[in-house]
């Protein structure tokens, strides 16, 4: 089967020592079999080394983390001993494949690199508006919705902010928000949504809420000051790291029969980002990957909060809450 991958899916480089936020600490690294096996039987002694490292419960093997939740082939310099002293090839699946993701849909196979990663995210968050661009001739061949996908990012890219892009796709005409339930809201509505949206997440990192939690106070404070927070951040980053949820979960959910969940979870994630980032106080692009990763990495790394967000979005009343309060946030 044939995959593709965005534009910018082979600059990709794992930066080892130099992330601050290195995925081989705090992580419980599972080890497949074959990988196991190839350690016990092989003859460099960083694999007689790493086969110490790890322990076997209810049948699965991994590496246990230390007291300070660094694995044990971990160096103090951040590198992988494994790398360095037998090469890439011998690392276990999961560690040779992260932070890569792999979708199919329809018969078609698409990967690409999670933002959890603080290489992957300054990657995602830098790249070009044509990175998940398929060639016209190859649309024609697949299934619509990957038409419908190719008119979201069109509409992302030609939209100065992120409302306008929201009301842009759900105004085309392959949606229908006639039947939407119109309520009574505010400017302020949309942040205790973004809250009680959140308050059912499974967090693995306390900063999340943390962050998430400050910046919708002082977006609450000040939600003037926000919007024009908001209008710079959709042309900076905003744009980028709602084509990157677009294309993660769009078809995704699409073929689960929720027409609409990918796309609010992604303008979601985007309006999530960008409250935690308000928060900082900063439009640099390392707190962006900062914030981008944490998002990531509580979201996007846990099956039950995808589900979880999916289902809270797979419904007729919290699509269309969500759909009044981003219009509120506006007019």
């Amino acid at each position: 089967m044939n995959i593709t991958f965005p534009k910018y899916y082979d600059n990709f480089e794992c930066i080892g020592g130099k992330c601050p936020d290195n995925c081989c600490i705090g992580w419980e690294i599972d080890v497949d079999n074959k990988t196991v096996s190839k350690y016990k039987t092989g003859k460099l002694p960083i694999f007689k080394e790493a086969v110490s490292g790890i322990v076997c419960e209810d049948g699965v093997y991994h590496f246990s983390l230390d007291r300070n939740e660094r694995c044990p082939m971990l160096t103090d310099d951040g590198w992988c001993k494994i790398i360095t002293h037998a090469g890439e090839d011998s690392l276990c699946r999961i560690c040779k494949e992260h932070p890569r993701f792999y979708n199919t849909n329809y018969n078609i196979k698409e990967g690409g690199v999670g933002a959890c990663c603080h290489s992957a995210a300054l990657l995602i968050l830098t790249s070009a508006s044509d990175s998940y661009d398929l060639p016209k001739e190859k649309i024609l061949s697949l299934n619509k919705v990957f038409s419908q996908r190719q008119n979201i990012f069109d509409i992302i890219k030609g939209a100065d902010t992120v409302c306008s892009s929201f009301f842009g796709i759900l105004s085309s005409d392959f949606f229908s928000t006639n039947d939407f339930y119109t309520e009574k809201s505010d400017k302020k509505g949309v942040f205790c949504f973004v809250k009680n949206a959140l308050k059912n997440i499974e967090v693995m990192d306390r900063l999340f809420l943390s962050y998430a939690d400050f910046g919708i106070r002082k977006a609450e404070e000040n939600t003037g000051e926000f919007l024009k927070f908001l209008d710079s951040f959709f042309t900076l980053y905003g744009k980028n790291i709602l084509m990157y949820f677009i294309y993660r979960y769009y078809i995704r959910f699409y073929t689960d029969f929720c027409e609409y969940a990918g796309i609010s979870i992604a303008f979601f994630s985007v309006l999530a980002i960008a409250l935690m980032l308000h928060g900082q106080g900063s439009l640099s692009l390392e707190n962006a990957a900062l914030c981008f990763r944490t998002f990531s990495k509580n979201i996007e790394y846990s099956t039950e909060n995808v589900d979880y967000l999916s289902e809270f979005f797979d419904t007729e009343y919290n699509i269309s809450a969500f759909f009044e309060h981003i219009k509120k946030l506006v007019f």
